[in-house]
């Protein structure tokens, strides 16, 4: 995600980001184990594992953020990288979830509102 700066590099990277988005479907844990919560999340083992995994998450938030910010992104020209994007999003709710819900919480909803209106072209009447 750090590597798209356009639509020329969203183009050019979709293909890996799809890539990615089925290797984070063959994560998907059974359905019985899927959804249970740790026994103590505060355990120092626990806590050790979810670090790493919040971090990232954390980073890929910034990054979908960044890119929605990006001229032109609502574009046909971001379109497939956009729905590869999407993909992302929703394995990782799937993967993740124990974490998922506290990075991509209604902030994240605003954050990605507010960079979409920075970079959308406004209507400008002629006075």
């Amino acid at each position: 995600l750090r590597h798209v700066t356009d639509s020329a590099s969203a183009q050019a990277r979709a293909p890996e980001l799809a890539r990615q988005v089925e290797r984070l479907r063959s994560l998907l844990p059974d359905g019985k184990l899927a959804r249970r919560n740790f026994a103590d999340a505060g355990a120092p083992a626990v806590r050790a594992a979810c670090e790493p995994v919040e971090s990232l998450l954390w980073g890929i938030r910034s990054e979908i953020v960044r890119i929605a910010g990006l001229p032109g992104y609502s574009d046909e020209p971001f379109d497939t990288f956009s729905d590869a994007l999407d993909e992302v999003y929703e394995v990782l709710a799937a993967t993740h979830p124990e974490w998922f819900n506290e990075v991509f919480d209604d902030s994240f909803r605003m954050d990605l509102d507010e960079a979409y209106r920075e970079n959308t072209p406004r209507a400008t009447t002629a006075s």
